[in-house]
């Protein structure tokens, strides 16, 4: 259904009937992996019809670019109640046209959110999403964003790093990608010192223990 959709409604109405499949399938013993795993790749199909009214609607993109999923959705560990993390990457253009073309990214990052949203994807409570002009970017501006983050080590570096360094592409240009994953390892190379605060940034949640060193868990 959301293949044959022919309009962005029909894709939002089709996809609103989903936590009714995932619910027959958790009743039915399906592993959580496995349900996991459908849940993503629904989620991925989703995204790329989005990004295909998207564009029926603004035209052909004028640079290449890569739409990004990260956080949960980066990791293919998303869930019903996962809210939106994603981002827009596109490659740098002459400084002549490089308004436009953001311009032109940011719309499509503002439609497609809303569409996610409307659909049942929540909006990020952080703002963690391309249709936010902080999170739309050329590869010079991520180049950029990752290399102050590893860099200056601060309280909201870390919190960033946590969400946007788990991304892959959900639609888009793959070669993008590559390059934007290169720019990072070797950001992280040359600031090894991250590692150890992120670490202990983590170690700072502890899990939910009983006295018997079992999970607390809730009903």
């Amino acid at each position: 259904e959301l293949e044959q959709a022919s309009t962005p409604e029909a894709m939002v109405q089709a996809n609103r009937r989903f936590p009714e499949l995932i619910s027959a399938m958790i009743r039915a013993g399906v592993k959580p992996d496995h349900v996991t795993g459908l849940i993503a790749s629904a989620s991925d199909l989703l995204l790329r019809r989005c990004l295909a009214f998207a564009v029926a609607r603004l035209g052909p993109a004028p640079a290449r670019f890569a739409f990004l999923l990260m956080g949960s959705q980066g990791r293919g560990e998303q869930a019903l109640k996962t809210d939106q993390d994603n981002a827009l990457l596109f490659e740098d253009v002459p400084a002549e046209r490089a308004e436009a073309v953001r311009q032109y990214f940011l719309e499509t990052g503002q439609l497609v959110c809303g569409w996610l949203e409307q659909a049942g994807q929540a909006t990020c409570p952080g703002k963690f999403m391309a249709s936010n002009p902080d999170w739309c970017l050329s590869r010079s501006g991520w180049q950029r964003r990752f290399a102050s983050w590893v860099g200056n080590l601060e309280a909201a570096d870390l919190l960033h790093s946590k969400v946007f360094f788990d991304f892959r592409l959900g639609s888009g240009d793959e070669g993008l990608v590559r390059e934007l994953r290169g720019m990072l390892y070797a950001a992280l190379k040359e600031n090894p010192r991250f590692f150890f605060l992120l670490a202990r940034n983590v170690l700072r949640y502890e899990p939910p223990l009983g006295l018997a060193g079992r999970f607390t868990l809730v009903d």
